[in-house]
Protein backbone atom coordinates (compact mmCIF):
# COMPACT_ATOMS: atom_id res chain seq x y z
CA UNK A 1 0.00 0.00 0.00
CA UNK A 2 1.34 3.54 -0.75
CA UNK A 3 1.12 6.31 1.57
CA UNK A 4 1.42 9.70 0.64
CA UNK A 5 2.21 11.80 3.94
CA UNK A 6 -0.04 15.40 3.79
CA UNK A 7 0.57 17.93 6.31
CA UNK A 8 -2.59 19.34 7.61
CA UNK A 9 -2.06 22.47 5.72
CA UNK A 10 -1.58 21.25 3.10
CA UNK A 11 -5.13 19.58 3.12
CA UNK A 12 -6.54 22.86 4.26
CA UNK A 13 -5.47 24.86 0.98
CA UNK A 14 -5.99 21.68 -1.22
CA UNK A 15 -10.30 21.53 -0.07
CA UNK A 16 -12.36 23.22 -2.17
CA UNK A 17 -14.43 24.13 0.96
CA UNK A 18 -13.97 27.11 2.85
CA UNK A 19 -12.30 27.50 5.90
CA UNK A 20 -11.90 29.92 8.38
CA UNK A 21 -10.05 29.44 12.01
CA UNK A 22 -10.68 31.86 14.58
CA UNK A 23 -9.25 32.43 17.68
CA UNK A 24 -11.14 32.45 21.35
CA UNK A 25 -12.61 35.98 20.67
CA UNK A 26 -13.72 35.52 17.47
CA UNK A 27 -11.48 37.30 15.72
CA UNK A 28 -10.01 35.46 12.30
CA UNK A 29 -6.53 34.07 12.59
CA UNK A 30 -6.30 32.43 9.52
CA UNK A 31 -8.29 31.16 6.09
CA UNK A 32 -7.78 29.19 2.96
CA UNK A 33 -7.90 30.04 -0.80
CA UNK A 34 -11.68 28.82 -1.22
CA UNK A 35 -12.60 30.98 1.93
CA UNK A 36 -11.20 34.47 -0.34
CA UNK A 37 -13.20 33.46 -2.64
CA UNK A 38 -16.50 32.96 -1.09
CA UNK A 39 -15.73 36.41 0.80
CA UNK A 40 -14.13 37.48 -2.34
CA UNK A 41 -11.30 39.06 -0.64
CA UNK A 42 -7.73 39.07 -0.14
CA UNK A 43 -6.54 36.83 3.04
CA UNK A 44 -5.07 40.26 4.66
CA UNK A 45 -8.58 41.81 4.16
CA UNK A 46 -10.24 39.00 6.68
CA UNK A 47 -7.36 38.55 9.44
CA UNK A 48 -8.50 40.36 12.69
CA UNK A 49 -12.05 40.61 11.60
CA UNK A 50 -14.36 39.35 13.91
CA UNK A 51 -16.34 36.22 12.26
CA UNK A 52 -19.63 37.22 13.19
CA UNK A 53 -19.39 41.43 13.54
CA UNK A 54 -20.69 42.28 17.08
CA UNK A 55 -21.48 38.75 18.00
CA UNK A 56 -20.02 36.79 21.15
CA UNK A 57 -21.14 33.80 22.44
CA UNK A 58 -22.18 34.17 25.65
CA UNK A 59 -24.21 32.52 28.71
CA UNK A 60 -27.52 33.53 29.74
CA UNK A 61 -26.70 35.43 32.87
CA UNK A 62 -24.30 37.27 30.23
CA UNK A 63 -20.66 36.17 30.94
CA UNK A 64 -18.33 34.96 28.00
CA UNK A 65 -18.94 30.99 26.89
CA UNK A 66 -15.06 29.27 28.29
CA UNK A 67 -13.66 28.01 25.14
CA UNK A 68 -14.26 24.56 26.58
CA UNK A 69 -17.82 25.06 26.18
CA UNK A 70 -17.74 26.91 22.63
CA UNK A 71 -19.86 25.08 20.63
CA UNK A 72 -17.45 23.60 17.88
CA UNK A 73 -14.69 22.82 20.27
CA UNK A 74 -17.24 20.69 22.77
CA UNK A 75 -18.94 19.00 19.11
CA UNK A 76 -15.23 17.50 18.16
CA UNK A 77 -14.07 16.63 22.04
CA UNK A 78 -17.48 15.07 22.42
CA UNK A 79 -17.59 13.41 18.85
CA UNK A 80 -21.16 14.18 18.17
CA UNK A 81 -23.07 16.66 16.30
CA UNK A 82 -24.88 19.40 18.90
CA UNK A 83 -28.04 20.67 18.00
CA UNK A 84 -29.70 23.88 19.52
CA UNK A 85 -27.29 24.81 21.97
CA UNK A 86 -27.61 28.51 22.30
CA UNK A 87 -31.51 27.93 22.71
CA UNK A 88 -31.59 26.12 26.09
Amino acid sequence: MLRAAVSSSDFVEATSIGLVMYDESGSIIDCNDAATSYFQCARSDLLGRLIIPGVRLQNKDGTQISNDERPGIKSFREQRVLKDVLSE
